[in-house]
């Protein structure tokens, strides 16, 4: 109610969900004539905005009833780290759809081919070199790229074999392009390694394992930072009634002290040299070797260490977790234009402008500071 000025309507499975259909009639209808009024329709054009493209889900008809509480005090809507919290649940969104059986993938899929385009020329859908200059907002210059059509006829198994023979991988995309001055302060958490909140959601912000991206020698990475299974598949079902500040407590006191983990601060000057040493490509092959040239693989066959040896020098500096992340989601055909010249692009485009990163933050955590979570 304080939110839209009268009672949502939610799904007719879970409460915890209300209807973005709705959301966008109420909003169409507001006059606009008060400043109460105005307010109304910007609370509801960016619960829109958060159901439809940064907190998305398979359906994209609904949008959870949690964030409301984050809408009531308009004056705090923009201090809240966001773009952290979008990261957060890409990763998770990441995370689930490595698993074998899952066959669909919900949240900013939008983020992940502008991701994957920007740095793989072998991915992209046409020739960088024939897009416009890279501006903020950087997904913009791919709305209106027309796709050739042989890059519409592309398989999934053509995908595989020009990820596993690429050639060149694009470590700066974003080199020369004018950064607006209030955009600079959110760069100091680019190359920070802390951890990603957003309610239920804990994933790790790895800058320390790309470390290339931000121009220094990238050694054999440390083991993943553990998250307790109980904290890192934690779902809204049921009643929910999570202090979240008790819950996270930890995590969030770790994300106050990110701004210590930044990689400039812990390394020598960068030395923008993209070449892995040889420790890494030996430190590479012994943990990827097996899911090296995955297109030629059949499911009897085994890698054997000759033959990872001999994939050894034709490995490809890029980042360890890519070949996985994106052979999943391209396990289905997809020939639609992922970035489409619509509002939803210009937001994507917007908020994420250095898209591999969060940089759509300011000073908040991104969680629900109260006891009572809205939820089924």
């Amino acid at each position: 109610m304080a939110v839209f000025g009268r009672e949502p309507v939610v799904s007719g499975n879970s409460k915890s969900y209300i209807k973005l259909g709705w959301v966008r009639r109420i909003k169409d209808a507001e006059p606009l004539d008060t400043e109460e009024s105005i307010r109304r329709y910007v609370r509801c054009q960016i619960f829109c905005l958060l159901g439809s493209t940064l907190f998305t889900d398979k359906s994209t008809a609904y949008a959870h009833a949690k964030y409301l509480p984050l809408l009531r005090d308009f004056e705090r809507i923009h201090t809240y780290s966001w773009g952290l919290a979008c990261l957060a649940h890409f990763y998770r969104a990441l995370c689930r759809a490595s698993r074998y059986d899952t066959k669909e993938m919900d949240d900013p899929l939008n983020l992940l081919f502008v991701w994957a385009w920007e740095r793989m020329p072998c991915l992209a859908p046409v020739p960088r070199h024939t897009l416009p200059p890279a501006e903020i907002p950087v997904a913009m210059r791919w709305s209106h790229s027309e796709r050739t059509t042989s890059w519409l006829a592309k398989t999934v198994a053509n995908f595989r074999v020009d990820i596993d023979y690429m050639q060149e991988f694009e470590w700066r995309p974003y080199e020369g392009m004018i950064i607006p001055n209030e955009l600079h302060g959110h760069l100091d958490v680019c190359d920070t390694v802390a951890p990603l909140l957003s309610f239920e959601c804990i994933e790790w912000h790895p800058a320390d394992q790309v470390m290339r991206q931000f121009g220094f020698a990238q050694p054999p990475p440390q083991g993943a930072r553990g998250i307790p299974l109980d904290q890192h598949c934690l779902a809204l079902r049921g009643v929910q009634q999570h202090d979240w500040t008790v819950l996270h407590g930890p995590w969030i006191v770790e994300w106050g002290n990110m701004r210590n983990t930044r990689l400039r601060d812990l390394h020598p000057l960068p030395t923008w040299d993209f070449i892995p040493s040889t420790e890494y490509r030996d430190w590479y092959v012994r943990s990827f070797g097996h899911m090296l040239r995955l297109s030629e693989y059949s499911p009897p066959e085994r890698f054997t260490a000759a033959r990872i040896d001999s994939c050894r020098s034709e490995i490809i500096p890029t980042p360890s977790f890519l070949t996985t992340c994106i052979r999943r989601f391209l396990r289905k055909k997809c020939h639609a234009s992922a970035v489409s010249p619509s509002t939803k692009a210009k937001a994507i485009g917007t908020i994420f402008w250095f898209p591999s990163c969060a940089t759509a933050t300011i000073s908040v955590p991104l969680y629900l500071p109260y006891r009572c979570v809205p939820s089924t």
